[in-house]
């Protein structure tokens, strides 16, 4: 479903970053299940790569994908435990920024990328309830952020396309959006469905994301 952001993240990343013959050392701030990292990893022979996250768990599988990773369990919004300008490439998919630390870790001259959703992502499941809706504007917002922490704006793609998803693969989404934590355990039972695709197959879900890429000056 997301290959094309990855391939995004892959080319912009490529044609932008400045090695002096190195392997880059790439940090994926909130790694989830690794994917994207691991692309970049693959694309940049070499290439160091440190994974961290919120959830045990998610660490966890990033690095059984990328059994050569380092994996670290922290808070985002917190200071990271990470040295300074250790990163050449710093990235953030679909997930909270802390601006000043990632300033602070990126190296001058290193690249940050990063992927925010745009009003019409998942517009299909939002319309049902069962998913929060998503501010215009987004990417202008993060771009204001991150100038004022120490980035530079290098490239600004948007992605739009469809994709064809099953019931389990709608209900996953909804579980992973910022509405599924807010239900309480004893709510479970009664909490929304994805609400689409019930009953009918596969379902066309609309991915709409900007994929911003900055240069720490």
């Amino acid at each position: 479903m997301y290959e094309p952001i990855a391939r995004a993240l892959e080319d912009g990343a490529a044609a932008n970053l400045h090695l002096e013959g190195s392997a880059p050392r790439i940090v994926d701030l909130a790694c989830g299940t690794g994917y994207y990292s691991g692309r970049l990893s693959a694309r940049f022979d070499g290439a160091n790569l440190l994974l961290v996250d919120r959830s045990p768990t998610a660490v966890r599988m990033a690095r059984r994908g990328n059994p050569h990773a380092t994996g670290v369990v922290l808070d985002l919004w917190r200071p990271l435990p990470i040295r300074d300008a250790v990163a050449d490439l710093s990235i953030n998919v679909f997930a909270p920024r802390n601006p000043d630390e990632f300033a602070r870790i990126t190296r001058e001259g290193g690249l940050l990328a990063v992927v925010v959703p745009t009003d019409r992502h998942l517009a299909e499941l939002r319309s049902s309830g069962a998913m929060l809706d998503i501010p215009s504007g987004k990417a202008e917002q993060v771009t204001t952020q991150l100038s004022s922490a120490g980035f530079d704006p290098v490239t600004s793609t948007t992605l739009d396309y469809v994709a064809e998803l099953d019931e389990a693969q709608c209900a996953a989404l909804v579980g992973m959006g910022p509405a599924a934590h807010h239900v309480r355990p004893s709510d479970q039972a009664t909490a929304p469905s994805s609400g689409v695709g019930s009953g009918a197959g596969i379902t066309a879900v609309t991915v709409s994301v900007d994929v911003l890429l900055f240069r720490r000056r």
